[in-house]
């Protein structure tokens, strides 16, 4: 498929439109969430209890969770968890409005919502690959970076509009309706359904097998360990370690703060813009590498300047270029691993990545308390830049895209293995 093929795909063209909406009904529903535990307690601890909450389903149900995404028609899967989040959120917003909403249940309600985003995540990917094929799932990919990251950038800001104007009743509403687009989008789109596993439900042995083809292909073997260690550094970042640093060293406030986070939210989109046009020059894993090394060699130079100006370009670099590693990374998942499994292997990414973030954030917390903020920005872009050299140590990253066709049979035997 060419550049522009995509949008010839009218299958895809309600795909990602619904997807869009509900990702910018997701960046209402977080600052409406986070906003009524404020109002409602006034507690910093309930407050990070209610983000938190928001993430356990993902690391511990995910793995569990995707064992049976592999086994459901994935259709259904989807329109019937948008069904099930709308359904929640409609009377949740009538309850709000009533001001019956004590904070255990804003908590019940942002656990139940997770685990059903928990659910409707791995089924959107199995779902994407029978939706595009080859060049296209790397710009449908791109695309789905793009809507998450206006979700990040105008989301809030609606969200804020929204609440001010009209109540948080109205922001859950509005949400709710997302949901409903979202479903009814869903309609349209024409795929054949994905091989699905049969049998016996057995979901330590579905796990296992999950895990053993990220073992198995030579590339994701390299990918993942790779993408690790480097998202463990990265995630100490942006709301740590950059804020201590334009407070501490820059002596700004909050409107620079934001601004920063702002500048790599937009690289991040201009990124994903810039590949779903441009695809055919990012294919290469050594692309993958490259972008590891630039995005390190910003952070790096962030304590180097007092700029608030050139931080937020070293930042907009950064976020351009970690754009481009995700979207190779789980494209990479997509193209090489068996449909009737990928359900379970990327979700299972998720479970791990999402683990990885916390620990990281209390790491680099403690370790903010010793040093200072730019030393450790600089370390850690030091270390990012260590982590993709020692990528090219995998031969089969330092061979690029000419493996593709030696991983993708690797996943059909794979999947053989696991239907027997």
């Amino acid at each position: 498929m060419g550049a522009t093929s995509i949008w010839k795909n009218r299958s895809f063209i309600f795909f990602f439109s619904g997807q869009l909406i509900s990702k910018l009904g997701d960046g209402i529903y977080t600052l409406a969430l986070v906003w009524m535990m404020h109002v409602l307690t006034n507690s910093a601890i309930l407050l990070s209890l209610t983000l938190a909450v928001g993430v356990i389903p993902r690391i511990f149900f995910g793995p569990v969770i995707g064992v049976f995404v592999d086994r459901w028609p994935k259709r259904t899967t989807l329109i019937v968890t948008d069904l099930v989040r709308a359904g929640l959120l409609i009377p949740f917003s009538i309850l709000t409005f009533l001001h019956h909403t004590p904070p255990w249940l804003v908590l019940l309600l942002s656990f139940v919502l997770a685990t059903a985003a928990t659910l409707f995540s791995p089924a959107y990917v199995v779902a994407q690959k029978a939706v595009v094929t080859g060049d296209a799932l790397l710009q449908a990919n791109a695309l789905r970076q793009v809507s998450t990251n206006i979700s990040q950038i105008a989301g809030p800001s609606l969200a804020g509009f929204i609440i001010g104007f009209c109540g948080l009743g109205s922001a859950y509403a509005v949400d709710a309706g997302t949901f409903l687009v979202s479903a009814a989008s869903l309609l349209f789109v024409h795929f054949q359904e994905p091989p699905r596993v049969s049998g016996k439900v057995t979901v330590m042995r579905d796990i296992r097998q999950g895990a053993r083809i990220l073992v198995d292909i030579p590339l994701l073997r390299a990918l993942t360990p790779v993408m690790l260690v480097y998202n463990f550094f990265a995630c100490g970042l942006e709301n740590l370690l950059i804020v201590q640093f334009v407070s501490n060293v820059l002596h700004l406030g909050v409107v620079a703060v934001g601004a920063m986070s702002t500048c790599i939210a937009v690289g991040e989109l201009v990124s994903g813009l810039a590949m779903s046009l441009l695809n055919r020059f990012v294919k290469d894993q050594r692309v993958f590498v490259l972008c590891m090394l630039v995005a390190s060699f910003a952070f790096f130079w962030i304590d180097f300047t007092r700029s608030i100006y050139v931080m937020g370009g070293l930042l907009f670099v950064a976020g351009f270029c970690i754009t481009i590693i995700n979207v190779l990374f789980f494209t990479n998942i997509q193209l090489m691993v068996p449909s009737d499994a990928l359900g379970r292997v990327s979700v299972l990414l998720l479970s791990v990545f999402d683990s990885v973030t916390p620990l990281s954030q209390m790491f680099f917390g403690a370790m903010a308390a010793l040093l200072p903020a730019g030393f450790l920005i600089s370390g850690i872009g030091a270390c990012g830049m260590l982590t993709g050299f020692a990528a090219f140590l995998f031969p089969s990253i330092r061979r690029g895209g000419a493996v593709a066709a030696e991983v993708a049979a690797a996943g059909q035997e794979l999947s053989a293995d696991a239907s027997t």
